[in-house]
Parts: structure tokens; sequence; C-alpha cells
């Protein structure tokens, strides 16, 4: 199956390990999900994920076109994904 994007969410995610989870089981579907996207790979990740690193890699940082945030993520982590192309866009309490 191929989908235009993936929408996909992490246990980590930074410019030096990519994205990453804590579960084994994960890697291989979200492998497939990123390989399978058409078009654009998005990773949906709270400041909590930002600039940190889990066990195990689901992808490394270049697949990734976009990640979505909230307004609480670290700067600097977030300047280290958007010098790998990441776009990166942050979501504020204010934008609801």
């Amino acid at each position: 199956m191929y989908a235009k994007k993936a929408f996909v969410g992490c246990s980590g995610i930074s410019a030096e390990a990519g994205m990453t989870t804590e579960i084994f089981n994960e890697v291989s579907i979200n492998e497939m999900m990123i390989d399978h996207a058409n078009q654009d790979v998005y990773v949906l990740a709270d400041h909590t994920k930002i600039g940190s690193n889990s066990s195990f890699t689901s992808c490394p940082i270049e697949k990734i076109q976009y990640l979505i945030t909230d307004e609480k993520a670290p700067e600097e982590a977030l300047n280290a994904i958007r010098e790998k192309g990441v776009r990166v866009y942050q979501v504020h309490k204010s934008d609801f």
C-alpha cells in the first residue's frame, strides 16, 4: 500500500539519530510507512521528544520533510533539525 503523505509519531527525534522509538516492533512499520510515502513524510512530536534519542532508529533525518511540534520545543535542537533540511512547524496555544 502507498500513500501520498505519511504522518508518524515517535519517541524521539534529533538531527543526529533521526526518528527513534522505544518499541522494536514499531521500527519495521515506521520504515514501511516512510518508504511507501509517494510525497512527504511528517513527524509529529511534542517538545519532550525533540532532541531526544530512543533505543531504535526508524529512519534517518534525511527521509523526513516536515516536523510538527509545539511551542515548548528546544530551539537549539530545532535549528539542528532545520539544518538537515526538515521544515519545522510549531503549534502555539494561541493558534486555537
